[in-house]
């Protein structure tokens, strides 16, 4: 159950780990990188769980060329009632080191939040995996894997444009 280092980008294996459980209105935040159970603190009544599903496997080759990357997982949310003392089964699905999926991550149950996790490549495969599907997921909010990287990229670019059109209006004054 503990990390899994991939050949390539471990940042995003780290990233398909990721479960953490915002508790009430920004009172505090506890992050699950292995399995465990999350107990629901004195005086929180709702909770914003955030779930990961964990990367696939990337290819290998037994042949000259190059090898697809493995998916990554999906990303659920949702935002719940609860009670203060109930204890909640939180599951942290591992990155995949065979030709399986990567391991899903859910809270409670399969039916309350639960992230899929990436598809990963044959030996020999050129191409790269499908990120974890988002329609199979159980939340109020879904991205499949791909979309998930792509959302995050899009972030980046949108806050480097704003920086640079600060820069640009500073030098200007």
């Amino acid at each position: 159950m503990g990390k899994t280092t991939f050949n390539k980008l471990p940042w995003i294996q780290t990233l398909s780990f990721f479960l953490f459980v915002i508790l009430g209105h920004a009172q505090g935040q506890q992050t699950f990188n292995t399995s465990g159970s999350f107990t629901v603190p004195t005086g929180i009544t709702s909770i914003t769980i955030e779930t990961w599903g964990a990367g696939g496997k990337g290819g290998t080759r037994t042949t000259n060329g190059g090898s697809g990357g493995g998916g990554g997982g999906a990303y659920a949310r949702k935002t719940m009632t609860v009670t203060p003392g109930t204890a909640y089964t939180v599951t942290v699905g591992a990155g995949s080191t065979s030709n399986a999926d990567g391991g899903d991550s859910w809270f409670n149950n399969l039916t309350t939040v639960l992230a899929k996790g990436g598809r990963s490549v044959t030996e020999n495969n050129s191409s790269g995996a499908a990120g974890g599907d988002a329609t199979s997921c159980v939340g109020d909010f879904a991205f499949s894997g791909v979309m998930v990287l792509m959302l995050l990229l899009q972030s980046l670019v949108e806050a480097e444009d704003h920086l640079q059109g600060i820069i640009q209006k500073e030098s200007t004054l």
